[in-house]
C-alpha cells in the first residue's frame, strides 16, 4: 500500500469488546458494515493499532511506542502489521474506500435485504422448517410467554421486544409476540430498531424488503413515500447501516413466525443512540432532526389511519450492557447486578407511563452510564404516542417479562424486556 511510504491510514470505527479466552485478553473487533471479518485480537496489538490516527509515520508511531515503554519496535514488525490490517479492510485506506464502493454499488442493487444472521453458525437457521421448529422451542422455554394463556383484551398500541440473540433472550421475545400474536394483528408494523452503528442523521429508512427463510416480508414504500414527503429531508443518508443490523432484522423473524401466513407490510426504520443530547443533557426531541422526524411520523401514521389502514409499533430494543467486557472497571457483583435491576426497571416505569421525559431524565441523571442500547427506539416509540394523545392517560405500558444475561467468565450482563402498550 502506497499510504506506507507517507502516513498510516488511520483505523476505521469498529465495534470493540474486551474477552478472555484462556487467560488472554483479546479485543473482539466487529464491522458493522460487513466489509472486515470478525476478529479476536491480542490487547497488545489494538493497544498498537490505536496509534494508527492518520497523522502518524512508521517512524511516528516507532518513536510514540518507544517513549511509551522505552523499546525499539521493529520497522518489518510494523509495516506487516499495517498491511494485515489493510488487507482485512480495518484501515481507512484507499483499498478499503474502493471495497466500500463496490459493496455499496451491490446494496444499491438490491430489492431485499438478505438475512444476513441466518445460517450455520449465525443466530438462527436459514431453512425454513428448521426455523419454525426453532421458533416454537423459544415459547417451550423456562420463563417463556404461554401460547394458550388469554391475553388481554384491550387494544394493543405498541410492543417492546429484545434484538439480543435467540439463544439468551428468546423466551423474553416470545412474550411481547404472544401479544402479537393475540391482539396485535395490523396492517403496517413501524419497527423502530437500535443502530449499533454511527450515523450522520438521527433515523435511517430503507425501502428493501426485508428477507426471512421463509420469504421476503414486504417493506410499506407508499408508506415511505408518504412519510419523506411530509418530512421533506433526506432519510436514507444512513440507509446502507440496514445491511448487517439485527436489531430490525430479529423482530421481522419473529413476526412473520407469530402471524404466519397474514398478509402485512412493514417500515422498518433504525434509530440512532441520540448521545448528543445525553451528553448536553437536553430532550432529544429539542433537536429538530428528531422533533420533527416524530412530527412528520405522526403525522404519516395519522393519514394512513384516516385510509383505513391499522399500524402498530414495534420497537426492537435492549437495556443495560454492563460489565468489564463493555468498558466498566470493577467486575460483575450480585449486587450491582441487583442495583442494574433495579435501575432498569425505574427506566420501564417511565416507558410504562408513556413518558419520553422521564425516560430521557433515567439515562442522563448518570450520563447512560448503563449503556441503554435500545433509548433511541424506545424515546421514538414513547414520543410518537404522545404526539397520539396518548399523555391523557388512555394509553400505558404492562411490563411482560424481564431478564439479565448474565456472563461471569467474560464479565458482561445485557438486559432486555418484554413491554406491551396498550389502550386504558
Amino acid at each position: 500500500m502506497d499510504e506506507i511510504q507517507g502516513l498510516i491510514p488511520s483505523l476505521r470505527p469498529l465495534d470493540c469488546t474486551l474477552l478472555t479466552l484462556g487467560g488472554q485478553e483479546l479485543v473482539r473487533v466487529r464491522d458493522g458494515l460487513g466489509i472486515s471479518p470478525d476478529a479476536a485480537v491480542p490487547l497488545p496489538l489494538f493497544a498498537l493499532a490505536q496509534l494508527f490516527n492518520g497523522s502518524r509515520s512508521v517512524l511516528d508511531v516507532q518513536a510514540e511506542i518507544t517513549r511509551q515503554t522505552g523499546e525499539i519496535f521493529p520497522s518489518e514488525d510494523l509495516l506487516r502489521i499495517i498491511r494485515e490490517l489493510d488487507e482485512a479492510y480495518f484501515l481507512d485506506s484507499e483499498r478499503f474506500r474502493n471495497r466500500l464502493r463496490e459493496v455499496l454499488q451491490e446494496w444499491n442493487g438490491l430489492e431485499v435485504r438478505p438475512a444476513t444472521h441466518a445460517g450455520p453458525g449465525r443466530c438462527y437457521p436459514d431453512e425454513p422448517a428448521n426455523l419454525a421448529e426453532t421458533m416454537e422451542e423459544m415459547y417451550r422455554r423456562p420463563g417463556a410467554a404461554d401460547p394458550s394463556a388469554l391475553a388481554s383484551s384491550r387494544g394493543l398500541r405498541a410492543v417492546l421486544a429484545p434484538h439480543i440473540d435467540f439463544r439468551r433472550g428468546g423466551h423474553t421475545y416470545t412474550w411481547a409476540y404472544h401479544e402479537i400474536r393475540r391482539r396485535g394483528r395490523a396492517d403496517v408494523y413501524v419497527i423502530l430498531g437500535t443502530c449499533h452503528q454511527q450515523m450522520q442523521h438521527p433515523f435511517a429508512i430503507t425501502s428493501k424488503s426485508y428477507g426471512t427463510p421463509w420469504g421476503p416480508v414486504r417493506t410499506d414504500r407508499a408508506f415511505l413515500d408518504r412519510l419523506e414527503r411530509l418530512h421533506g429531508q433526506d432519510l436514507r443518508r444512513d440507509e446502507f447501516n440496514h445491511k448487517n443490523e439485527h436489531s430490525i432484522e430479529f423482530q421481522v423473524i419473529f413476526l412473520r413466525h407469530a402471524l404466519g401466513s397474514a398478509d402485512f407490510a412493514i417500515v422498518p426504520i433504525l434509530c440512532g443512540g441520540f448521545h448528543e443530547s445525553v451528553q448536553a443533557g437536553t430532550q432529544p426531541d429539542l433537536d429538530h432532526r428528531v422533533g420533527g422526524f416524530l412530527d412528520s411520523l405522526t403525522a404519516t401514521i395519522a393519514a394512513e389511519r384516516a385510509d383505513g389502514r391499522e399500524i402498530m409499533l414495534i420497537g426492537g430494543v435492549d437495556l443495560a450492557h454492563v460489565g468489564r467486557h463493555f468498558g466498566d472497571r470493577d467486575r460483575l457483583t450480585p449486587e450491582f447486578l441487583a442495583e442494574v435491576r433495579s435501575r432498569d426497571h425505574e427506566l420501564l416505569k417511565a416507558a410504562a407511563a408513556v413518558d419520553p421525559r422521564a425516560l430521557f431524565q433515567e439515562i442522563a441523571c448518570d450520563q447512560d452510564q448503563r449503556r441503554i442500547c435500545g433509548f433511541g427506539p424506545i424515546y421514538t416509540i414513547l414520543g410518537l404516542l404522545e404526539r397520539d394523545g396518548a399523555r391523557s392517560g388512555r394509553v400505558a405500558g404492562q411490563l411482560l417479562s424481564y431478564d439479565q444475561a448474565v456472563d461471569l467468565e467474560n464479565d458482561l450482563c445485557v438486559s432486555f424486556a418484554s413491554m406491551a402498550i396498550e389502550d386504558r
